[in-house]
C-alpha cells in the first residue's frame, strides 16, 4: 500500500488548492481564500476532535494554496501599450542572433517596479553587439499574449509563469546608461552573474568550442540553452534524452559528488572539520545554482541536496517521498507559479517516480552478481523508474513518446558525466593554456559524439511515437492507473511476507 508521508499530503493538497486557485482567477480574490482559511482555523480551535481537527488542518493547506496562487497571479498582470512607449532598459539575459531578430529578456525600469519583457530587435549591425547588462533607451509599444488554455501547451501561461509581463519589438532604440539603483540587490546579482556566465562562455569559445557543440557544453554546464537550434532540440526530444539539456538532479549530483569527494578527509572527520566542510560544499552548490539562472529543476535538485546534506550530518534517512513533498512545497510557496511549469512538473514526477519504482525495478534481476552488470542493470532501473513518471506529461505536452530512452540514456549518462567532469577540470585549468587547451578539444569530441548518437538514435525507424492527443483528464486516470497498479503490487508483497511468517518453521 502506497505510504503518504505528511509532507506528500501536504504538497498534494497545496497543489489541489493552487489548481483551483488558478481555476477561479476570474470570480475570485486571495482575500475570499483567506478568509476562508481564517473560518476553518476558527473552526479547528472550537471543534476538540482529532479526526475534524486533521481535515480542517488539510483545509486551511488547500486554501492558502489557492490564495498564494491568486496572489502571485494578479501580482504578474501584463501590461500592454496600444501606442509606441519611451522608456529605459538593460539587458537581462544573453542575446541571441536569429535570422531576422535579435532576442533577448528585458528589464524594464519604471518608476513603479522594474518588469521584464520578452524582446526582439530588429538585427543590424548595433543589435548583434549587444550583451547582457548593456543599458539602452528604446521606443515601442508592449503587447501580450494570447491565452489559449484549450491548448496542451498554453504559451501565454509558461511566459507568465516565467514572469514575463509582456513582448514588444524594438525598431529604435540607442545605447544608454541606466541607473540600476531601483533594482532590488538580488536583481543586480543576477545581472553580474549572468555577465561572469557569458564570460565563461566566451572562454569556451575561446578555446575551440563551436556551434552546438558549445551549444550543448554551455546547456549542460551553464544552464544556458538559447544557442540550441531547433534540429539538435528536437533529435533529443524525439530520442527520449530532452532532460540533459536541462540542468537537473543528475547535473549537480555529479558535481555535489566531486565536491564530496574533493572533501571526502573532513567529511569523515566526526569533530566541528564534518559540519563545515558540509557547509562550505552547499555554499559552492548554492553559487553555482544562482550562477546558472536558478531554473525549478536546478533549485529543486539544489533543496533536495542541501536537505540530504543536514540529514546526513544529523544520521537519518537521507531521501525519501517527504524530502520531496517539502522541497515541492517550499517552491510552491515562494513562487506559486512554478505549478505552471513543464520542468517544474517533470523534475517532480521522475524524481518521484524514480523513488517509488527504481528499487522494485532493480530487484526483479536479484542474481546479477558483477559489479559492472550490476551499475548497468542499475542505470536502466533509474531510467525505466523515471520514464514511468514522465511519459504520460511528455505525450500530454509534446505529442510523442520516445521508443529508445533506454538504449540513449546508457550512452548518454556517461557522455553527460565525462562533458560535466571535463567541464569542471576545464575551468580548474584556464591558468595553464595547453592543458586547458588539450580539455577543450576533449570536450569539444565529447560533446560532438553526443549530438551524433542522439541524431542517429531519434533518424531509426520507429525511434519515436508521434501524434499523441491526450485530454488533461486522460492524463490524472493514467497517473492514477500508475498509482493503483503500484497499490496493488505493495499489498501483493506485503501479503507474501505475512505468508512467510504464518509458514515459518
Amino acid at each position: 500500500m502506497i505510504q503518504l508521508y505528511p509532507l506528500v499530503r501536504v504538497a498534494v493538497i497545496l497543489v489541489a488548492g493552487m489548481t483551483v486557485g488558478y481555476m477561479t482567477r476570474s470570480y475570485l480574490l486571495s482575500v475570499h481564500w483567506l478568509s476562508a482559511a481564517a473560518l476553518v482555523m476558527i473552526l479547528t480551535a472550537v471543534i476538540r476532535k482529532v479526526y475534524v481537527q486533521s481535515f480542517f488542518v488539510f483545509a486551511v493547506v488547500f486554501f492558502i494554496g489557492g490564495a498564494a496562487m491568486l496572489h502571485a497571479w494578479h501580482a504578474m498582470k501584463t501590461i500592454t501599450s496600444h501606442s509606441p512607449v519611451l522608456y529605459e532598459a538593460v539587458v537581462f539575459s544573453s542575446p541571441v542572433v536569429r535570422e531576422r531578430v535579435v532576442t533577448c529578456d528585458l528589464l524594464i525600469l519604471l518608476q513603479e517596479e522594474p518588469v521584464l519583457v520578452k524582446s526582439s530587435f530588429v538585427r543590424d549591425a548595433r543589435s548583434e553587439h549587444l550583451r547582457m547588462g548593456d543599458g539602452l533607451e528604446a521606443c515601442s509599444s508592449w503587447k501580450s499574449w494570447k491565452e489559449n488554455p484549450s491548448s496542451s501547451f498554453d504559451y501565454a501561461l509558461y511566459m507568465k509563469s516565467h514572469g514575463y509581463r509582456a513582448q514588444t519589438l524594438i525598431k529604435e532604440w540607442r545605447g544608454k546608461e541606466v541607473s540600476l539603483h531601483s533594482l532590488s540587490w538580488l536583481t543586480r546579482a543576477r545581472l553580474v552573474v549572468g555577465q561572469w556566465r557569458e564570460s565563461l562562455i566566451g572562454l569556451l569559445r575561446e578555446h575551440g568550442l563551436f556551434q552546438q557543440d558549445l551549444a550543448v557544453v554551455t546547456a549542460m554546464s551553464l544552464g544556458d540553452k538559447s544557442m540550441i537550434n531547433k534540429e539538435i532540440r528536437e533529435s533529443y526530444s524525439m530520442s527520449g534524452v530532452s532532460h540533459v539539456l536541462a540542468l537537473s538532479g543528475m547535473h549537480l549530483g555529479i558535481i555535489y559528488w566531486v565536491l564530496s569527494m574533493t572533501a571526502a578527509r573532513w567529511r569523515r572527520h566526526r569533530g566541528w572539520l564534518r559540519p563545515v566542510s558540509e557547509g562550505i560544499i552547499l555554499l559552492a552548490i548554492w553559487t553555482y545554482v544562482f550562477l546558472v539562472g536558478m531554473s525549478p529543476s536546478v533549485v529543486r535538485s539544489a533543496v533536495m541536496i542541501t536537505v540530504f546534506s543536514l540529514m546526513s550530518l544529523l544520521h537519518r534517512g537521507k531521501m525519501s517521498l517527504n524530502v520531496l513533498g517539502f522541497t515541492a512545497v517550499v517552491m510552491l510557496l515562494v513562487n506559486p507559479l512554478n505549478l505552471f511549469d513543464v520542468g517544474f512538473q517533470m523534475s517532480f514526477i521522475a524524481v518521484a517516480s524514480i523513488l517509488l519504482f527504481s528499487r522494485r525495478i532493480f530487484d526483479c534481476l536479484p542474481t546479477v552478481r558483477h559489479r559492472m552488470l550490476r551499475w548497468l542493470w542499475g542505470l536502466l532501473s533509474v531510467s525505466v523508474a523515471a520514464q514511468i513518471g514522465v511519459a504520460p506529461l511528455t505525450a500530454y505536452y509534446f505529442g510523442q513518446v520516445s521508443c529508445y530512452f533506454l538504449f540513449t540514456n546508457i550512452i548518454i549518462v556517461v557522455l553527460t558525466t565525462l562533458i560535466i567532469y571535463l567541464t569542471l577540470v576545464f575551468y580548474v585549468f584556464l591558468w595553464f593554456a595547453p592543458v586547458a587547451s588539450l580539455l577543450a578539444s576533449v570536450l569539444s569530441i565529447a560533446a560532438h559524439t553526443q549530438n551524433t548518437v542522439v541524431q542517429w538514435v531519434s533518424t531509426c525507424p520507429g525511434s519515436v511515437i508521434s501524434h499523441i492527443h491526450l485530454h488533461p483528464v486522460q492524463v490524472v486516470l493514467i497517473y492514477v492507473i500508475i498509482l493503483s497498479a503500484y497499490a496493488m503490487i505493495c499489498r501483493l508483497d506485503l501479503y507474501k511476507h505475512r505468508k512467510m511468517i504464518t509458514f515459518a518453521p
